[in-house]
């Protein structure tokens, strides 16, 4: 079971784990602001899947993540990442 632990820096204490991929995890991506996660692994199907967490309320005192979206792909992703928002930062 491929696993993504989110971890507070201070304290050092696991905020969430994110158990959306089946094995082979294999890419990271966190968002400019770090309000989203994106992960690709592979699902149960042994199927390459893209998957999108909110993660903006993680450190909140009453830690909460979100799964977004899960998409199966065909294409063989190596590497993923965030495009800025255009202009600099979010309005």
């Amino acid at each position: 079971l491929a696993i993504v632990r989110l971890w507070e820096r201070r304290s050092g204490a696991c905020l969430a784990l994110l158990q959306q991929h089946a094995c082979d995890m294999h890419a990271l991506a966190l968002s400019h602001d770090g309000t989203r996660l994106a992960a690709v692994g592979k699902d149960h199907r042994a199927r390459q899947m893209l998957a999108l967490w909110d993660i903006s309320a993680a450190d909140a005192p009453v830690p909460a993540v979100e799964l977004v979206d899960a998409k199966v792909t065909l294409h063989h992703v190596r590497r993923l990442a965030f495009v800025p928002p255009a202009g600099g930062a979010a309005e």
